[in-house]
């Protein structure tokens, strides 16, 4: 009796095995089905019969209640360590695109980005995908995310953001790591910290300290996903001054410890 010969994988099994690396490809009806992926981030590039669009999907943040009446959607599905190393490539803070999703295109916008994740797709379905690839070109579609959103920010009223929240979140992002107290922002802006806590909670759903907190966890998980760094030295860079400290702050935000979370 003749040996079977072996079955080689499917372009389509080859998607899936890509879990363990924490990013896939969908398409189709099969993206909706992995939105309730807890944790994930989702990027996703529609096609309507009227526009063009790009989402970009936050972990706990809500599903829309209804879905535009699609044509095509192609969707990327990025674990939470997958997503520090794309981090980066999103210039503004992250709460910027959590609080404005959905990114208007235009034609060319679109096929310039469909391009991106169909060759996404494509080093997928390869035996033995080049990451390096995958992850690259990913980067360019955040950095295409990105400068989107900079031209409609150029008009502030695009976007309802106060200028005052733009300029703290900058001046946030220069300084966290050495100044947590509401005060020193407040002061810099030369305003009440009442009144800069005020207008975040009414743009943002969230205290101007929780915001700062935010920021740090953000910068701590995005250094523990890569392995030049010990956590103590982490901790320190951060403003922590013992272990202890830095371990109780991470597990408050996350329910893991920060070794939990590098090794997960």
């Amino acid at each position: 009796m003749m040996n079977a010969k072996p079955v080689a994988n499917k372009p389509s099994s080859r998607l899936k095995k890509n879990e363990e690396h924490g990013l896939t490809y969908s398409e189709g009806k099969a993206c909706l089905a992995m939105l309730d992926k807890p944790g994930f981030y989702f990027i996703l590039l529609i096609k309507t019969a009227t526009a063009y669009q790009l989402r970009l999907l936050l972990p706990g943040q809500p599903l829309p209640v209804e879905w535009p009446d699609h044509r095509e959607m192609h969707q990327l599905n990025i674990s939470p360590q997958r997503f520090e190393l794309i981090l980066s490539a999103l210039r503004f803070n992250i709460l910027i695109y959590e609080q404005h999703p959905v990114i208007a295109l235009e034609e060319e916008e679109y096929h310039h980005l469909l391009h991106e994740f169909i060759c996404i797709k494509k080093e997928l379905t390869e035996e033995q995908p080049l990451w390096e690839i995958v992850m690259a070109r990913t980067r360019l579609i955040a950095l295409a995310v990105s400068r989107n959103v900079e031209k409609r920010m150029k008009d502030q009223q695009a976007y309802g953001i106060p200028p005052l929240l733009l300029q703290y979140m900058k001046l946030m992002d220069q300084h966290f790591k050495k100044y947590r107290e509401l005060q020193f922002y407040a002061s810099r802006l030369q305003v009440t910290p009442h009144y800069l806590n005020t207008l975040c909670k009414k743009h943002y759903r969230k205290s101007a300290t929780d915001i700062i907190r935010g920021r740090i966890l953000l910068e701590a998980q995005r250094r523990l996903v890569l392995p030049d760094s010990s956590i103590k030295a982490i901790a320190y860079e951060l403003g922590f001054t013992d272990m202890a400290h830095f371990s109780r702050f991470f597990k408050t935000q996350t329910n893991l410890s920060p070794r939990e979370f590098r090794d997960a």
